[in-house]
């Protein structure tokens, strides 16, 4: 599928962190990571990408779909997966994992 999955992970990883409140998206096509716009109206929760998104890339063909998730949620949903099989193309997913500390008593 590409000659560095190393780049193309630090691509999507960078993306994800970039776009840290919401589930980013994108696709991965000739080797090169295509990042997409989460076009889903609740973003913080759910991805979509666009037909258009796809045409792009139309002609050299998808090769992996990418999203993220926030906070702890580190596995594919039920959704994830019916929509991962119905595309027929493997998904990988970057999970944003941000961690919350209560403030220290000298905080107060």
């Amino acid at each position: 599928m590409t000659s560095d999955w190393t780049l193309l992970k630090a691509d999507m990883a960078a993306y994800a962190r970039k776009h840290k409140d919401e589930e980013s998206c994108g696709l991965i096509a000739g080797g090169k990571f295509w990042p997409c716009k989460n076009t889903n109206p609740f973003p913080s929760q759910c991805f979509s990408i666009s037909a258009e998104a796809f045409a792009r890339v139309d002609e050299i063909g998808v090769d992996v779909v990418f999203h993220s998730h926030l906070g702890l949620d580190n596995k594919f949903s039920k959704e994830d997966i019916k929509a991962c099989k119905q595309v027929n193309v493997p998904w990988v997913m970057y999970c944003i994992c941000l961690l919350y500390t209560s403030p220290s008593p000298r905080d107060s």
